[in-house]
């Protein structure tokens, strides 16, 4: 996997590919069992966040509610809720996609 790091401000950046996201990771912690990237589909450059969940360390029953996590996310269809795109499997990692609703760190990603 290619990737490229640097430092901004006080952040530590990754900019990696993974699938087909142009992948920019602000480390700011992870929260709970994941890390979120903020990301830019290659095919339409539109701003995506991806939650990576790492299931090769969790027990059965946190595979199983991560796993439910993405059937309920997929099931969900309203304005005032993140919509959710796709899911797959990178790197041992459940990588969930889902809308980017900008805010804090926006100014820190622009688009390419």
């Amino acid at each position: 996997m290619l990737f490229y790091t640097f430092l901004h401000g006080s952040f530590l950046i990754v900019i990696q590919i993974i699938f087909c996201y142009l992948t920019v990771t602000l480390f700011l912690g992870v929260v709970y069992f994941s890390i979120v990237h903020l990301s830019q589909r290659l095919n339409d450059k539109k701003l995506v966040i991806i939650k990576q969940i790492p299931v090769e360390q969790m027990t059965k029953e946190e595979r199983l509610a991560a796993l439910n996590e993405v059937k309920v996310l997929s099931m969900l269809d309203h304005p005032n809720i993140i919509e959710y795109y796709e899911n797959f499997l990178e790197d041992k990692a459940l990588m969930i996609v889902m809308e980017y609703a900008p805010g804090r760190y926006a100014c820190i990603f622009k688009p390419l």
